[in-house]
């Protein structure tokens, strides 16, 4: 069976399973916390949600995947503008313009896809751990031998199985996720190579005046005093999350019981994502600025 099809029969026994559960506020079995109890519904209600985010992952991964084909063909086919040169500058300008916001269009799925990659990464590292768990929870159901220890240790292995399952969902949607970042990254760049095609084409086939020469490096001057306070602020911005980060971690120590060390994990991961982003962004922020300052210097 196709992918898509396996999705599809998990995403329905899994709505089975979340219709199945009992009610909220119903109290939890003997031998079973109140946050296991929520932890359970919460398992299959993100899971349910999980399988749809994979489906939709999916469909974006095979039309990427044919605008690109589309688009390198169209590359490969393309011989030439159908009105003949010379050609106004502004044309040309505006083919430039074009294949920069293509460059900063990939970069900022790379931005993405690197925070795609380090999620994927941690819910593998989850996934490891479940399994882990499940072994110690089969262990120790089997060593049960109270009848009346049985049943919370049952279901106890349930919870188990639960999130190691839960983490294999996790982990499919995002390593589904990250080849369309990948798929993406490589539509952009095929269409800036047509377009950076184009503009070689029409830049070479014309002629400027000083005046449209000299008007093109004060608007090139502008967007990079532009990107030079964007970095700046990057910069700053940065540096913030990093110090959030340090804190955060400074922290860990203090968290006295599990539920504190719980939600202080989570907030260090939140941190440690938008550090990880910020510090992407600013390196894409100083790799336009040379960008811009190259094109600055050959008008």
């Amino acid at each position: 069976a196709s992918l898509s099809a396996l999705l599809e029969d998990k995403l329905a026994q899994t709505r089975r399973r979340v219709a199945a559960l009992p009610p909220a506020e119903a109290s939890p079995p003997a031998g079973v916390t109140a946050p296991e109890w929520k932890e359970q519904r919460w398992l299959l209600e993100d899971m349910q949600r999980t399988l749809q985010l994979h489906k939709d992952a999916l469909v974006s991964l095979g039309k990427a995947g044919r605008l690109r084909q589309e688009t390198e063909q169209a590359a490969t086919e393309w011989s030439g503008f159908t009105q003949p040169p010379p050609y106004e500058i502004d044309f040309v300008d505006d083919l430039g313009t074009q294949v920069r916001n293509k460059a900063q269009e990939a970069n900022s799925v790379r931005i993405e896809l690197e925070l795609m990659t380090r999620l994927l990464a941690d819910s593998r590292t989850e996934l490891e751990k479940a399994l882990q768990a499940l072994r110690l929870a089969g262990e120790q159901a089997e060593s049960v031998k109270d009848p009346a220890q049985s049943q919370p240790a049952r279901w106890q292995l349930s919870l188990a199985e639960l999130r190691k399952e839960y983490f294999e969902t996790r982990a499919g949607m995002l390593d589904t996720s990250r080849r369309v970042q990948e798929e993406k990254i490589a539509l952009l760049q095929a269409e800036q190579k047509l377009l950076q095609l184009k503009l070689s084409t029409a830049s070479r086939a014309s002629t400027f005046s000083a005046g449209a020469r000299d008007a093109r490096r004060a608007t090139l001057a502008a967007e990079r005093e532009k990107l030079d306070r964007q970095v700046q602020q990057a910069i700053a911005t940065s540096q913030a999350a990093l110090e959030r980060r340090s804190r955060l971690l400074a922290g860990q120590p203090a968290a006295t019981t599990p539920e504190a060390a719980q939600g202080l994990r989570r907030e260090l991961d939140v941190a440690q994502i938008e550090a990880d982003y910020e510090t992407a962004a600013l390196r894409i922020l100083r790799i336009l600025q040379n960008l811009a300052a190259s094109e600055e210097q050959v008008w």
